[in-house]
């Protein structure tokens, strides 16, 4: 760790890392890991702003066919709800062993299950409206439906998978008609809590780019990780060179041993404006992106709204390398994309360039959500 990097390298590193070199949906969810699904739909749920942040001319529709045509992807559970390539499946058999803990001494809820199996095998696909059932059982989030729990209980623990989705809801069918015995029941590749410990480490930091060993909301959902297990995870992955330790202005972080050469690399970065999920995987580790970008970001749908300072569903502008601005749109049910907060940057200079790169952004943005045109007053721009 002789080299002593920029935090304007560390920043170039970045966005060369997630925003270059794009091709198709599944490409992209392959090199994030993972991409987190949350069901709140503003401008579209965040895996489909994700997606259209890297991909040229995306639509929801081609992630829904890799989900559920092509089933290259998964619907399930890893640092929250997440997609995840379908490779990945047999090395979360430890996760979803440990995410069901809730209906394991509820026998409401397990002595369903046969009655579920029975629905699906005379109906198919279903959802929780589908079966009746509709007595209120104990739940992480609150009392539900036992249809609901049953289904998401089998689903969690690998039984079911999601058919399709309609919106938020889910359709679940035998997860063993749509994937192979080779996927479904291979043996879990971590055979030990540590290895498994070290896969996720390694995974996480490979979906953000670089991490440091302290906590991070980027090592949500890993059960029983604290720090004794996430210091050894990182020396392991140190001494089996899969990581590497760079120093980034006195602070030192953790990036994987094959993205060195981004970091050195001279390569120009992409000079496109894009709007960023507020759940994207450049946004898992805010003190990251505090002590890189300088820029302070809460996602505030949960803060009351006498107490939000920028809005209830903001969207993060990224350009170039920096964040340069935010905005909330208008939730978008169809007709023209509205924009009723735009707010510059502190010291952010609108050239020419970013002017251009930004209408563009907005163009682009309308056309992934199919609206008819855009409604914005962005100071600066007109």
């Amino acid at each position: 760790m002789d080299k002593v990097y920029t935090v304007s390298e560390a920043r170039k590193y970045l966005a060369r890392l997630h925003f270059s070199k794009n091709k198709n949906v599944y490409e992209v969810v392959r090199k994030l890991q993972a991409v987190q699904y949350d069901p709140l739909n503003v401008v579209g749920r965040n895996p489909d702003l994700v997606l259209q942040s890297r991909l040229k001319n995306y639509k929801p529709e081609k992630l829904q066919k890799e989900l559920y045509q092509k089933r290259t992807l998964v619907d399930g559970f890893d640092k929250m709800l997440c997609i995840y390539p379908v490779e990945d499946y047999p090395y979360l058999e430890r996760l979803r062993r440990t995410t069901v803990w809730w209906y394991r001494e509820n026998p409401e809820i397990t002595s369903a299950f046969e009655d579920v199996r029975k629905i699906i095998r005379e109906k198919g696909p279903v959802s929780s409206d589908d079966i009746g059932m509709e007595r209120k059982v104990a739940w992480p989030w609150g009392a539900t439906r036992l249809s609901r729990a049953a289904l998401e209980s089998m689903w969690m623990t690998g039984e079911l998978t999601i058919h399709h989705k309609d919106g938020a809801r889910r359709y679940y069918d035998f997860a063993d008609q749509y994937f192979s015995k080779d996927i479904l029941f291979k043996d879990d590749p971590n055979e030990t809590e540590e290895s498994y410990f070290e896969w996720q480490t390694l995974r996480r930091i490979r979906a953000v780019g670089m991490l440091r060993k302290g906590p991070s909301d980027a090592f949500l959902g890993i059960e029983n990780f604290k720090a004794v297990e996430r210091n050894r995870a990182f020396e392991a992955l140190l001494q089996k060179k899969r990581i590497v330790e760079i120093n980034v202005e006195g602070e030192r972080y953790y990036i994987p041993c094959e993205n060195l050469p981004l970091v050195d690399s001279t390569a120009p970065v992409s000079s496109a404006a894009r709007a960023i999920a507020p759940l994207d995987n450049l946004m898992w580790d805010r003190k990251l992106v505090k002590r890189i970008f300088d820029f302070d970001y809460t996602w505030e749908v949960y803060t009351p709204k006498e107490k939000r300072k920028y809005g209830y569903y903001v969207l993060p502008v990224f350009y170039k390398d920096r964040f340069i601005a935010r905005f909330e749109p208008e939730p978008y049910r169809g007709g023209r994309l509205v924009v009723k907060m735009w707010r510059w940057e502190e010291n952010v200079k609108i050239t020419p360039h970013m002017k251009k790169a930004v209408l563009k952004m907005l163009e682009n943005f309308r056309c992934y959500l199919g609206a008819e045109g855009v409604d914005a007053q962005i100071p600066g721009l007109s």
